[in-house]
């Protein structure tokens, strides 16, 4: 096979079958795994990065520039990002943070804050939060002006963020 075939077979794998390739590249050496990810598109990276082990996924993250790396962990969803860069060795973690985009990094520290066990520090911030005192009809207005359209669960806490409980949004309306 050419040198090209091989290339797009393997970015297909990587882009269809991330679960898969995330698991076959836990058999390279992480520098290996890290080149090969370093020259995927970032969102296909993120997604196979996403379904590796959390040490090797922190291997590889570490063993490639902080830009790539930066671009990669950007797109990664929240939880997976932060059991990765709890696996990094902090300087390395810290340099990567802040080579992110300041509101990614900070929802990443916000995570970060909190013990790897607890709820806090499995969340992801962007969830959907109303307060408990509010009506419906002032949820209902809340929820208009945002219009994500993306989560059906949205999370009442009480003043001082505790969680209450936690109502679908179709229910709601």
């Amino acid at each position: 096979m050419s040198t090209v075939s091989d290339a797009l077979l393997c970015r297909a794998l990587l882009e269809r079958h991330p679960t898969d390739a995330a698991r076959l590249l836990e058999a390279f050496d992480g520098t290996a795994a890290a080149a090969l990810l370093g020259e995927a598109p970032p969102d296909v990276a993120a997604g196979v990065l996403g379904g590796m082990a959390p040490a090797m996924a922190a291997t590889c993250v570490s063993a490639m520039t902080t830009p790539v790396a930066g671009a990669i962990v950007a797109l990664m969803p929240t939880g997976a990002a932060c059991v990765l860069l709890r696996q990094m060795p902090v300087a390395g973690a810290d340099s990567l943070l802040a080579a992110l985009p300041s509101q990614v990094a900070a929802r990443f520290r916000s995570v970060l804050e909190f013990p790897p066990a607890s709820a806090g520090g499995v969340m992801d911030p962007r969830v959907m939060r109303l307060t408990a005192d509010l009506s419906v009809a002032e949820s209902i207005d809340r929820l208009r002006s945002i219009q994500s359209g993306e989560d059906d669960e949205l999370y009442v806490v009480d003043r001082d963020q505790r969680l209450q409980g936690v109502v679908s949004a179709r229910l709601l309306i």
